[in-house]
């Protein structure tokens, strides 16, 4: 590994960063990057990335660091041993920084005020790898296009909160950050984006302290490897608590985008389902269930999907909403008469004690969690929403619903959604008694722009199906419509 001296503007080959004072640069790439190669060569004046490396080493300088490190031309990536090496350790390169100089090359400061809103358009705050260039060093000071100081990690919390979803907490001490749920921190990247698909995984190597070798290539199995090396060394039961719009599933989520509602879970402050540890084998994920097979007065809300010929099983996990406290819940389906299961519709939340009346009555069983034999299919039809609950008649069956949310049964025999959380959007599979179904879809529009004084308002748009059955949605609930 090398660092870039600030004056020299040459590389110094180190074993050991933290003996050095050096400054790190975080930046989103773009035209004619200084490389590795770039650096030790003279052309690299007539590079357009050269004003950036030579702004930065400006700053460190001041701040009287001799030393500063910079991804685009400090890392020798024709070594696949020193990429590896450099990716693995880059969390603690920038958490042992004197401070993290961070350069928004979209972001004009002008004469306005700096808001969350207009800090999330910069492409910074999207990008999957400047998360942990944001949480790991102690100091970040953020620069505009023109290099004019915007502010620091401090002064801009509230507005880095409201742009990213993260916890001030976890902004303002970075020792904080390890306490967080591996559910947690899995929400502040389900929204981040990466040029390279394996790099979804590969920039939260250092978020949760774990290692794994590099190979490109071997496209989202790279975000299983990184979860299976969480299983192995976090004992937290929130790594299975994401939702996705599927049928069935494994236990692993797909990707970080699974976990966008679970930043408020976290591990029960005492386990209340004692299982041995988990294990990953060549059937699947090895895991002691504590389960009970489906109650009949839930399986109504599943009858569209439920096989009569299969066992499902409603097994709690040892974590919960913070709002809500109850366990999560996953549905499994048994594949044949061995232990070999698959999750059941992953997007479907349910409360423990609707599943578990009575502990007494919880079977123990070890299960192998395996992936579906083929690759789930759903429309995912995702548009804005800020849901908080809404009345569904008796006379419509509930056949899916995303965000997850938990069904409140009422005496009319009506029932409430309850939604987890604020989302983004609702999307919910409703039919009537022949089992055909109709898509409705709750949408949030802003009655003015971001900056308005009004509240948002909503409404419903259906997508109907052959059988031409509609639904109109009213505030708060949703009724039937004359054809």
């Amino acid at each position: 590994m090398y660092l870039l001296h600030t004056t020299e503007l040459r590389l110094y080959r180190v074993v050991d960063h933290r003996g050095h004072a050096y400054g790190i640069l975080s930046h989103t790439w773009g035209e004619e990057e200084v490389t590795f190669d770039d650096i030790q060569r003279q052309h690299r004046h007539s590079l357009k990335g050269f004003l950036k490396v030579q702004k930065a080493c400006e700053l460190a300088a001041s701040d009287g660091c001799h030393f500063i490190w910079i991804d685009s031309c400090c890392i020798d990536k024709s070594s696949s041993a020193e990429l590896s090496e450099a990716i693995n350790s880059m969390y603690t390169w920038y958490q042992s920084a004197r401070c993290c100089y961070t350069y928004l090359s979209d972001f004009d400061r002008g004469n306005g005020t700096i808001d969350g809103v207009s800090l999330r358009r910069s492409r910074w705050f999207r990008r999957g790898w400047t998360l942990q260039e944001l949480l790991a060093p102690r100091t970040v000071a953020f620069y505009d296009r023109h290099w004019s100081y915007i502010g620091d990690k401090t002064s801009l919390i509230y507005q880095i909160t409201l742009a990213t979803g993260i916890d001030e907490a976890y902004l303002e001490d970075n020792s904080c950050v390890p306490t967080a749920s591996v559910a947690t921190r899995m929400s502040w990247a389900a929204h981040r984006q990466t040029t390279r698909l394996e790099d979804e995984a590969y920039c939260l190597i250092g978020l949760f302290d774990v290692n794994m070798p590099l190979l490109y290539g071997e496209g989202r199995k790279a975000f299983r490897r990184l979860q299976y090396e969480i299983a192995r060394n976090i004992e937290d039961e929130s790594l299975f608590a994401w939702q996705e719009p599927v049928l069935e599933s494994g236990m692993f989520a797909p990707s970080p985008k699974s976990f966008a509602w679970s930043g408020d879970i976290g591990p029960l402050p005492r386990p209340r389902y004692e299982r041995t540890p988990f294990t990953v084998t060549n059937r699947g994920l090895q895991f002691e269930a504590v389960c009970n097979n489906i109650p009949p007065e839930l399986s109504k809300t599943f009858h569209t999907y439920v096989d009569d010929s299969s066992e499902y099983l409603f097994c709690p996990l040892n974590c919960a909403s913070e709002e809500f406290g109850e366990p999560f819940v996953v549905i499994l389906k048994k594949m044949d008469k061995s232990n070999v299961v698959v999750r059941f519709l992953p997007g479907q939340y349910l409360p423990a004690s609707s599943c578990f009346p009575s502990l007494d009555k919880l079977q123990r069983r070890t299960v192998y969690i395996t992936e579906p034999s083929q690759e789930p299919q759903w429309h995912e039809l995702f548009l804005n929403s800020c849901l908080s609950e809404i009345l569904i008649p008796e006379d419509i069956q509930i056949w899916y619903v995303t965000p997850p949310s938990f069904v409140e049964p009422r005496a009319d025999g009506g029932r409430i959604l309850h939604f987890l959380s604020a989302s983004h959007f609702a999307v919910i599979t409703v039919g009537d008694t022949k089992r055909t179904s109709s898509v409705l879809i709750l949408e949030h529009e802003p009655a003015q722009d971001d900056e308005g004084s009004q509240g948002p308002q909503e409404r419903g748009l259906l997508v109907q199906a052959s059988h031409g059955m509609r639904y109109q949605y009213l505030p708060g609930q949703l009724r039937p419509m004359a054809t």
